[in-house]
């Protein structure tokens, strides 16, 4: 409906929020939440997963290249190879949302349809953020329809260093729907706490709770002011 957000500390594909605005089998299927998701015209859409919204890039590695995120340790000097998004994503630890890009400036992504739903969004007049930084502009800014994907897969923990955090990304999305004339919708969920659950870790349960209280903070204090 008009004037609706969507928020999550996972990945925007791969949490309940979205099964609220998309309808598939299984939670697996993934590129098709992406898609339906994309379609749904919910105003503002906050987390990570923007390797779903993206086709895959295949991208030339050698020595002689820069040095980015995933570095080229190991290869002789003047050998190459190639590789796409896909192939970085089991060592996530350098999928950081400050440094979401290959070499040539793209974002990657995995999505086989060669389909990019960015750009799809963007055409209806999305506009779209990936970093901390953006995401402080534009609160600030007029209102509209943003989407707003800070990391490749899921977002990082709140223990370490989630950025930009629960509660930046619920008064983001708060500055951005309070323009509505006739009230909006939020959701909000901290998806990291049943991460957690599964995998019987409390301290990450613990943390990612407490990252969640603060969110609520944020609202309180949202709505007091």
């Amino acid at each position: 409906g008009k004037w609706t957000g969507l928020g999550v500390t996972g990945r925007v594909t791969h949490a309940t929020p979205a099964s609220m605005v998309t309808h598939v089998k299984s939670r697996g299927s993934e590129d098709d939440i992406a898609l339906q998701l994309a379609q749904s015209g919910v105003e503002v859409i906050f987390g990570g997963g923007w390797d779903k919204f993206l086709p895959v890039r295949s991208q030339k590695v050698s020595e002689d290249a820069p040095r980015g995120p995933a570095g080229t340790a190991g290869l002789a000097p003047g050998r190459e190879l190639f590789i796409t998004g896909r192939d970085l994503l089991p060592s996530t630890r350098f999928l950081a949302a400050e440094n979401p890009l290959l070499w040539n400036g793209n974002p990657y992504g995995t999505r086989n349809d060669s389909r990019n739903l960015v750009e799809e969004m963007k055409k209806r007049g999305y506009r779209f953020i990936r970093s901390p930084a953006e995401l402080s502009v534009i609160s600030s800014g007029p209102p509209g329809r943003v989407l707003g994907l800070f990391h490749s897969g899921s977002m990082p923990k709140a223990s370490e260093g989630r950025n930009p955090s629960l509660s930046a990304m619920t008064l983001g999305a708060l500055e951005i729907l309070s323009h509505a004339p006739k009230g909006f919708f939020l959701m909000v969920e901290g998806s990291q706490i049943d991460w957690g659950g599964h995998a019987n870790d409390f301290d990450y349960v613990m943390n990612e709770a407490a990252d969640f209280d603060t969110a609520i903070d944020t609202v309180r204090r949202f709505l007091r002011d």
